[in-house]
């Protein structure tokens, strides 16, 4: 399984979209990334190792607390 990964400016805003829309949207792709990863049959372990995350970070993206770069 190769994993793409998503580069991301983190200092710009999400298209200058408001934060309470930004923490909104943050949450969602943190919940569809988990989705993903659990029907893949994916430990978080498992996926940072592919991804080369450490797994807080990715703990923390899925709780929607943390963008993804």
């Amino acid at each position: 399984m190769r994993a793409a990964k998503l580069q991301v400016d983190s200092d710009l805003p999400l298209h200058g979209l408001s934060p309470d829309v930004e923490t909104t949207l943050t949450v969602i792709v943190g919940e569809r990334v988990r989705q993903y990863r659990l029907a893949a049959g994916l430990s978080q372990e498992a996926l940072c190792v592919s991804l080369g995350l450490s797994r807080p970070s990715l703990a923390n993206a899925e709780r929607g607390r943390h963008v993804l770069s």
